[in-house]
């Protein structure tokens, strides 16, 4: 079973602390994260909390102790300690909330307990490695265009891009958009769609 291949990975935390990212977005709007590092013999894993609300960030950056976390044992160990533990100092502001912060702390453990094992994920399930493309997301700015895009493009000629739909696009601008074909990888139209999951 692959699920028990992952839940007894060796691991040992010595240490787990949170470091701030904000980032300005091309709306204007900073877009603030917390990264989870979770240290033990010598190396690290990390794992990001995504929750969008900038209160819950900013109660989660003022989080001290996350001594119970800290130990030896399994990968299934940590996820036990885990259970034991709110690491929102405050009710967060969407329940969902929950599952992503969650997520921060088992991705930053399973990282740890991969690199301690000094494997791969695909390794240790036996799996083949596969190539994954990225792209940058990007939004076209009110109003919009593509010059953004094209500065990105004139640095890193391969990029390509998610642009985020917004209801002041014309005609112009999807011209403006064709034209840079294959560039634009995903249309997003968040406003036609409601909810997380």
């Amino acid at each position: 079973m692959l699920w028990a291949r992952i839940a007894e990975l060796p691991l040992r935390v010595d240490e787990i602390s949170l470091a701030p990212l904000d980032l300005l977005t091309s709306s204007g709007w900073t877009r603030r994260s917390t990264v989870v590092r979770i240290r033990g013999d010598g190396l690290e894993g990390r794992g990001e909390d995504v929750c969008y609300e900038a209160d819950d960030q900013r109660a989660f950056r003022r989080v001290r102790d996350l001594s119970a976390l800290v130990g030896g044992g399994t990968f299934v160990a940590f996820l036990e300690r885990l259970d034991g533990i709110d690491p929102f100092p405050k009710p967060p502001s969407r329940q969902e909330n929950r599952s992503y912060r969650r997520w921060a702390f088992e991705s930053a453990a399973l990282d740890l307990a991969l690199r301690q094992s000094e494997r791969s994920l695909a390794q240790l399930l036996e799996r083949d490695v596969a190539r994954v493309e990225f792209v940058a997301s990007l939004g076209l700015g009110s109003p919009a265009t593509t010059a953004p895009l094209e500065a990105w493009l004139a640095r890193v000629p391969s990029l390509r891009f998610k642009i985020d739909f917004a209801e002041d696009w014309n005609e112009g601008t999807i011209r403006d958009l064709a034209r840079l074909g294959s560039r634009i990888a995903v249309v997003d139209f968040k406003a036609h769609y409601h909810g997380s999951f």
